[in-house]
């Protein structure tokens, strides 16, 4: 697109508000552009996506929120005859629902991922949640653990609503366990 300005679109969204709204960083985000072949179009200093581009990244915000892998990156424009968007299967492929007899860790935290995505939720519920993880030894998502606290976990450890958060691996996953208290002097 030229940068003539009566050739933007209208339902154009500028990129730099995308950082906060899926709360990832640059790259991150720039990742998910190249992954989704979006181009953001540049206006002077900023760059913009169209309402339909956001809509792309909306849905695999939530894919990959819950655990499925980026997609290889795609490169270029494609063809117009060849467009799929991200949430369109390849043939001959599908996801597996999960089952009884899959690890119920694993069911545990897709269902906390999938509830905290929903409103209302019961205040307490984050905590019954956390307690649960603690006391079932669950390794937690950063993106499930930023949900549930209300922050970004950020270094190695700290202690949060009453329990301690632990780095399990070197980025993406943390151990949960109720912190310890303090006595109180009489």
């Amino acid at each position: 697109m030229s940068n003539n300005p009566e050739t933007y679109t209208i339902d154009s969204v500028p990129v730099s508000g995308l950082t906060d709204r899926y709360q990832i960083g640059r790259t991150a985000l720039y990742d998910r552009l190249k992954a989704l072949g979006i181009e953001p179009e540049k206006r002077g200093r900023s760059s913009h996506i169209s309402s339909a581009q956001l809509a792309q990244l909306d849905e695999l915000d939530l894919r990959l929120k819950a655990g499925e892998p980026m997609p290889k990156p795609t490169t270029g424009h494609l063809a117009e005859h060849d467009h799929r968007t991200y949430t369109e299967q390849p043939p001959n492929t599908s996801i597996a629902p999960l089952s009884p007899s899959t690890d119920s860790g694993l069911m545990v935290i897709a269902s906390m991922l999938q509830a905290s995505l929903r409103e209302p939720r019961d205040p307490m519920q984050n905590y019954r949640d956390l307690k649960e993880a603690a006391i079932e030894g669950y390794l937690l998502p950063t993106a499930l653990v930023q949900k549930l606290i209300g922050v970004t976990p950020r270094g190695e450890e700290f202690d949060r609503l009453g329990f301690r958060f632990v780095r399990a691996d070197r980025r993406t996953e943390w151990s949960v366990s109720i912190a310890p208290t303090e006595p109180h002097p009489e």
